[in-house]
């Protein structure tokens, strides 16, 4: 019998190709207070971001799933990820065995083993995706026990250091994935190199921070597409004088309004 476990998971990671996690929310419906995703990402870009570099950059990850929360990497997602795990890698038998969670285990780690920035739904810089140098991924299975006890949680934690590089155009473009991958479901940090600043983007209603550290909440954006971001060095504020008063001339005997303001970063506070 151990056999033919065995020979069913080998055949699930043959056929799963190393693609993000997808998940589904339990078809049974999940509880009003339950949080189905917790957790943040960072993108840490340490080299100036000039025409023609090569550029080095971290990447981490840390989420937490609510076991309601099922992987479409599994057949019938919304079952949730425990009666996944025991009908698709395990026995059927209604309980999660140490056996079953960590074949289970496994499996997260071949799925989010990605070698392209893309793929793992974190990034491209200027068109063109980051390679991964190395990927260092810890699990967080659910506890064994009975299937229908869906009160805990799943995820992992991963780190990796990219590899990029800018082309010769003057502006830079930071593009992040947005087509359903489940890291897209926790809220991004982007660290820029000292000197350089957010400068613009279209979704600027779902970001948020400083121009220099931002953080950009993907799963309110009200579109499927990638979030494009404009960045570049440092640039001093422009700032603006303009007399309110009708006329030409400055009149002496009555008092003159002026008026002033700043323009700088979208992100900058110049009030």
């Amino acid at each position: 019998m151990k056999r033919c476990y065995f020979a069913i998971f080998m055949t699930l990671m043959l056929i799963i190709p190393a693609f993000p996690l997808v998940v589904s929310a339990d078809g049974h419906g999940t509880p009003d207070d339950i949080v189905q995703y917790q957790g943040s990402a960072n993108l840490v870009i340490h080299d100036d971001l000039v025409a023609s570099q090569n550029i080095t950059a971290t990447w981490s990850l840390n989420i937490s799933i609510s076991d309601y929360v099922g992987t479409s990497e599994l057949p019938h997602p919304g079952i949730g990820i425990r009666s996944q795990i025991d009908q698709y890698l395990g026995d059927s038998d209604g309980n999660l065995s140490q056996t079953e969670v960590d074949s289970f285990s496994q499996y997260i780690i071949s799925a989010r083993n990605w070698t392209d920035s893309e793929v793992g739904g974190c990034c491209i810089l200027d068109h063109e995706s980051f390679t991964v140098v190395d990927m260092n991924i810890s699990t967080r299975v659910p506890s064994i026990g009975p299937v229908w006890d869906r009160n805990g949680t799943w995820g992992w934690t991963e780190e990796s250091t990219l590899i990029g590089a800018t082309d010769s155009r003057s502006t830079r473009l930071i593009d992040l994935p947005r087509v359903g991958n489940v890291v897209e479901e926790i809220p991004l940090t982007i660290i820029l190199p000292m000197n350089y600043e957010f400068h613009y983007s279209a979704m600027q209603e779902i970001i948020q921070g400083t121009p220099g550290e931002f953080t950009v909440n993907r799963s309110a954006a009200p579109v499927a597409s990638n979030i494009r971001i404009s960045v570049g060095e440092n640039s001093d504020p422009h700032s603006f004088v303009q007399r309110i008063s009708d006329g030409s001339q400055v009149p002496l005997d009555s008092p003159t309004t002026y008026e002033g303001y700043c323009q700088d970063s979208a992100l900058e506070n110049t009030q």
